[in-house]
């Protein structure tokens, strides 16, 4: 029984020398560590283990894209080469805005709303825009929108009267006033609006005033150009 009790002992010692050697081994690495290094970096490795074992990987996992941007209605056409385009979006995402391909950015505000100045290529521009969120998504495209872009002055030709032309009596004060301008232009005889059809051709019936009659007669295209001629008539009665 004795034997016995003496091998345990022998064993429980043995274990705790090995134990006290350890943790001695390991007291003299601390303090040697502290010697070279200082204890800001014992410290700034112990942090960094630290922060090893409580890190996760942070996948991201939105892979769901954003609707389409809404764009405001604008005119059909413009005689000015810079057009402002306003609309919503999701909000702080990143708008895209392309006009006949070429792109602008800008960004909506955190209530989704956006402004961006485009500038316009004569002629018809085709424009759309989509919509990218912070995760990379992208919304499919907006619809296209056409703008069409001209300062050129629309043609006037004035059929008759011709200037200087003189009537008489009750059965020609009433005169027809004829000419041609672009099929899709609007015109007025002194403010009055003449029929213009499909060709470009326009007629007024315009009654004279008794004396000089100056007609101001004057066209616009759908861009907002203009074009105007005075032509000078005399009616007696």
């Amino acid at each position: 029984m004795k034997r016995n009790y003496s091998r345990l002992a022998r064993v429980e010692e043995s274990k705790n020398m090995r134990m006290a050697t350890t943790f001695g081994l390991l007291t003299i690495g601390v303090i040697v560590l502290l010697v070279i290094f200082g204890i800001p970096a014992i410290t700034n490795v112990a942090g960094y283990i630290f922060d090893l074992k409580g890190k996760t990987p942070i996948i991201n996992a939105d892979k769901t894209p954003p609707g389409p941007p809404f764009i405001k209605p604008f005119s059909e056409a413009s005689n000015k080469e810079r057009l402002t385009i306003e609309g919503t979006a999701e909000a702080e995402a990143t708008v895209m805005v392309y006009v006949n391909d070429e792109k602008t950015e800008t960004e909506a505000d955190s209530s989704g709303n956006f402004t961006v100045d485009v500038v316009l290529a004569k002629g018809t521009n085709a424009i759309h825009a989509k919509v990218k969120d912070a995760a990379g998504n992208e919304s499919v495209d907006s619809n296209t929108f056409n703008v069409f872009y001209s300062k050129d002055k629309p043609k006037l030709e004035v059929a008759k009267p011709s200037q200087g032309d003189n009537y008489f009596g009750d059965k020609q004060r009433q005169i027809s006033v004829d000419g041609s301008t672009c099929n899709d232009c609007s015109v007025t005889v002194n403010d009055r609006i003449a029929l213009v059809d499909s060709t470009g051709n326009f007629k007024l019936n315009y009654s004279l005033n008794d004396g000089n009659n100056d007609l101001n007669i004057r066209t616009v295209d759908k861009a907002g150009n203009s074009e105007e001629t005075t032509i000078s008539v005399t009616f007696t009665p």
